[in-house]
């Protein structure tokens, strides 16, 4: 269907990257292609533009997954959820940094993937959204007395009126971005 995803999988596991292909298809997502390395991934998503990367922490080659969702996310703003054995804290705080849109432990049901996905995809859509109505809702706002602030889906300030300002003390550059629990205090 259209409203599928284009899902690259990043697994150095052969088994698991086949077993992960065919049921997304089975499901009805579109595979837009399957990789073991880190660096090969990269040309693969400049040239398939997938929407999502399903990626694990460990890759073979000379990068390894935690770099190459740094990449996906900064440089083309590609979700990544992360499937991993991985219990190591260590590795798995370092991946959480990145703030991935989800994690997937191995061993998984094709049920916690599909969910895991469409988890994503809503999330997406709902951003989208977001991004769409923001214009509208700034032009808006900004007529008003009262202070709004508004945030995305992770919290993060992405605008806030005159009065808000007024109200928070903060500068414009100073709250953009930020959370909106330190902004609003």
């Amino acid at each position: 269907p259209a409203n599928r995803p284009r899902v690259l999988i990043v697994e150095d596991d052969h088994i698991t990257m086949r077993d992960l292909e065919a049921t997304l298809k089975r499901r009805g997502f579109l595979v837009s292609g399957a990789n073991s390395s880190g660096s090969a991934a990269r040309e693969l998503v400049d040239e398939e533009k997938p929407d999502v990367v399903l990626l694990d922490i460990k890759l073979s080659g000379d990068t390894d997954g935690i770099e190459l969702a740094r990449f996906l996310r900064k440089e083309r703003g590609i979700p990544v959820i992360f499937i991993t054995g991985y219990s190591e804290d260590a590795v798995f705080e370092k991946a959480r940094e990145l703030k991935p849109a989800g994690f997937i432990r191995k061993p998984f049901s094709d049920a916690e993937l599909v969910a895991c996905l469409e988890a994503v995809v809503e999330r997406n859509t709902t951003m989208e959204r977001l991004e769409l109505r923001l214009p509208g809702l700034q032009a808006a706002a900004s007529q008003l007395d009262q202070a709004v602030i508004a945030s995305d889906l992770d919290g993060n300030v992405v605008f806030l009126n005159d009065a808000a300002l007024r109200l928070t003390g903060s500068s414009r550059e100073e709250a953009l971005g930020a959370k909106l629990s330190e902004v609003a205090r």
